[in-house]
């Protein structure tokens, strides 16, 4: 099974000493796709959806305390929450 940390580690952005879990916050509006989400980062080792939103700005709300490395968003989010999201 591949570990969220693969890419990175073949990409040679990081090395063997930083590997730890990865805190990932999911910004998505649609329930189906949101758990497949969940589901695929919760099974890849390495892996720790730390939340979850359904619209921009609940995940802009939630980014500062959750403290994520990655953000998975929705790039069909409205236009504005899009935006500032980035």
């Amino acid at each position: 099974m591949a570990t969220c940390w693969t890419a990175l580690r073949l990409a040679g952005a990081i090395d063997q000493q930083e590997l730890r879990d990865l805190r990932i916050l999911i910004i998505e509006t649609s329930a189906a796709v949101r758990n497949q989400l969940k589901y695929a980062f919760g099974e890849a080792e390495g892996c720790n959806v730390v939340g979850v939103a359904i619209s921009g700005d609940e995940g802009i709300e939630q980014a500062p305390t959750l403290k994520a490395d990655m953000i998975r968003f929705d790039f069909f989010l409205p236009y504005s929450e899009s935006m500032e999201v980035l």
